[in-house]
């Protein structure tokens, strides 16, 4: 199975052009822990730590995107319930 991606837009710090970037889920939830994530432009060859506006950005899309799964999942016959 494929994990699923976040797109998520960042800013270039060269042009200041916006582009969508893709982030595999595990990424983003151990940079959210770590609060360290490197953002790359698609535009130039460059990269940045991202700052904490950035990580709080990121943190909103992915609290969208699992609220949209939960539903989804809760629906799933493949879930084994724990007692």
């Amino acid at each position: 199975m494929i994990e699923p991606e976040i797109l998520f837009p960042v800013k270039c710090p060269v042009c200041l052009r916006e582009s969508l970037t893709g982030f595999r889920i595990s990424v983003v939830a151990e940079a959210l822990q770590t609060l360290e994530m490197r953002l790359y432009s698609n535009c130039h060859v460059t990269s940045w730590d991202a700052s904490e506006a950035e990580l709080a950005h990121l943190r909103k899309c992915l609290d969208v995107v699992w609220s949209e799964q939960l539903p989804e999942a809760a629906e799933s016959p493949d879930l084994v319930e724990v007692n």
